[in-house]
């Protein structure tokens, strides 16, 4: 250690023999000014700790409130803000933004019905006169502090259709204490970005229907911590948020709630906790997770739907969801399944086989475009009240099977492209189908192209109306029995066999067709088909030339004596007369 001050020393002397005295100076200088400025940089850090603690400590946190602290508490307080006991308190009821697009543009800031409820509004800094609208001078956005009464209110819609709200932050001294409704609150804010209404009392709310409907550049809510005991309607109260992701209702007391339709329907949510929610109560789910296309999780095996009425389009293009678990739904009160599972395109298994359906009006769409199951159970369903299945299983392109056989369709009077492009069905059994009620079966198995035969025995009761399209491209259907139809009371059967490629014999001798006036593409291109018995057909019935186009070179067709000369089949045909 003494060495290297002695080495220290010598350097000093060496260096001192080859200075000038104005070099000295300045070395001496330098002394003295270096620990100075350390002393005043250490100072500037002291002062900024001593503020900052200021701040933090400058009424809990709240710093911008106040305009100056003194010690631990504000000595004045910023706009909008009053000072009480070294404490800044919000003179305000909530404080807003506004966006104006271009100057001296006049925008709405609030329902005009609420306007006598103001008390005092600051402007971008400025008290200005109590107004539901207001002229802003310059570009936004704008600051906007309101300060209302709203005592005698029971009901708030206060920004339904305010397109230029951007944010608002609600205080306590907005007391909604007395607040039975807040359907539309904010419906139609199609700007508005964030809401806080942390400070809300739920305490007696009832409604809060379409609260938040329409708010498409909502991304942030925050809800109280308080609970909802009395709630009864949360039907759309986010409908078509698209850009909201998360909500959180963990805080929800839902047991008296009847109707939860659309309630998310149209959202953004990607996933959403709901093992808080009682649906003991509710009535109605009808689209509540409707185009929630980007939820690919869903927990509702804790859902109560004991009383549920109406769970039409419930999961409705819930197109990201793999699986759902709603086997333990109880739905002996459910009278409509309308699109239930309309265009989960990526739902691969799904269990139903435990449905009471015995009430159930409308199945239509039910599995419109399941295109990944590859399996599905509803041979226990109970379709004895059902009077429409139209599209019910259309897309299913992954069904190889189907059991069909127990339905009971006496009531049912409209079918249509109930099994169309379920391209991987082989076979379907519809040997028990009634057709007492149907009428509409127009493409009821088009573009089935693996399905390869057919029979409907029962087809024979006479109110079908539509035919259209039934068998257009099942391109594997080499044999078809409808000997038993009844089709006297059929006005349409264009494209009847339209591309039926491996068709290779019809037998139509029993088609009653008094009632259809023109057909169209009726047996277009099936190549193989060789023989054609129509020789029922009315004269009346008129043929377009398409009806024939695209069979093979020569083939036989039995025909009566007054259609014989209008059928234009190719020239190597036999046209026998019946």
């Amino acid at each position: 250690m003494e060495e290297n001050f002695n080495n220290i020393e010598n350097m000093d002397l060496i260096a001192e023999e080859g200075e000038t005295p104005s070099e000295k100076r300045r070395i001496s200088r330098l002394y003295v000014i270096i620990p100075l400025f350390l002393i005043i940089i250490i100072g500037i850090i002291i002062i900024i700790i001593v503020v900052t603690k200021d701040k933090e400590t400058c009424q809990k946190g709240e710093w911008d409130k106040c305009a100056t602290c003194n010690n631990d508490k504000c000595g004045s307080c910023n706009q909008g803000y009053e000072l009480k006991d070294g404490i800044c308190k919000a003179n305000f009821s909530f404080k807003a933004t506004y966006e104006t697009n271009g100057e001296k543009e006049e925008i709405v800031l609030l329902n005009e019905k609420y306007k006598d409820n103001i008390v005092e509004m600051i402007i971008n800094k400025i008290s200005v006169n109590t107004s539901s609208s207001y002229s802003f001078e310059e570009k936004g956005p704008h600051e906007v502090y309101i300060k209302m009464n709203i005592d005698n209110l029971t009901s708030l819609n206060l920004f339904e259709n305010v397109t230029n709200l951007n944010s608002v932050y609600f205080t306590k001294e907005f007391d909604t204490k007395n607040i039975i409704s807040f359907e539309k609150l904010f419906a139609n804010c199609s700007n508005l970005k964030s809401v806080d209404i942390s400070n809300f009392n739920f305490e007696k709310v009832e409604d809060m229907s379409y609260m938040f409907y329409g708010c498409l550049s909502l991304n942030s809510i925050s809800f109280p911590d308080s609970t909802t005991p009395n709630l009864k309607k949360m039907n759309s109260m986010f409908l078509i948020n698209e850009n909201l992701k998360s909500i959180n209702l963990t805080k929800f007391t839902t047991e008296n709630v009847n109707d939860m339709s659309s309630l998310f329907a149209g959202s953004g949510i990607e996933s959403i906790d709901l093992s808080n929610f009682d649906t003991k109560s509710v009535t109605n789910m009808e689209a509540m997770f409707c185009e929630c296309s980007s939820l690919d999780s869903l927990d509702i095996s804790n859902f109560n739907t004991e009383n549920l009425e109406n769970m039409g389009a419930m999961f409705q293009n819930c197109n990201k969801l793999t699986s759902l678990d709603i086997s333990n739904f109880k739905t002996e009160k459910v009278k409509s399944m309308v699109g239930l599972f309309y265009e989960c395109s990526s739902l691969q298994s799904i269990d139903v086989s435990k449905f009471n359906t015995s009430n159930v009006e409308d199945m239509t769409s039910m599995f419109y475009s399941c295109s990944s199951l590859t399996s599905l159970d509803v041979s226990n369903f109970d379709t004895s009240k059902v009077v429409s299945m139209n599209y019910m299983f259309i897309s299913c392109g992954n069904l190889t099977s189907l059991d069909v056989s127990k339905f009971n369709t006496e009531n049912v009077y409209r079918m249509k492209e109930m099994f169309s492009d379920c391209t991987s069905l082989k076979s379907i059994d519809l040997s028990n189908f009634s057709t007492k009620s149907l009428n509409q079966i127009e493409y009821m198995f088009a573009y089935c192209s693996s399905l390869q035969s057919i029979h409907l025995p029962n087809f024979s009761e006479g109110n079908l109306i539509n035919m259209e399209g039934l068998f257009a491209n099942c391109i594997s259907l080499f044999s078809i029995n409808l000997t038993n139809f009844n089709t006297q009371n059929v006005n349409e059967m264009d494209s009847l066999f339209y591309n039926c490629s491996s068709l290779t014999s019809i037998d139509l001798s029993s088609f009653n067709t008094k009632n259809v006036k023109k057909i169209s593409e009726l047996f277009y291109n099936s190549e193989n088909l060789t023989y054609i018995d129509i020789s029922s057909f009315d004269k009346e019935t008129e043929f377009s030339s398409d009806c024939f186009t695209g069979l093979p070179e020569s083939g036989e067709i039995k025909l009566n004596q007054f259609n014989i000369d209008k059928v234009d089949v190719p020239k190597n045909w036999t046209k026998i007369k019946i």
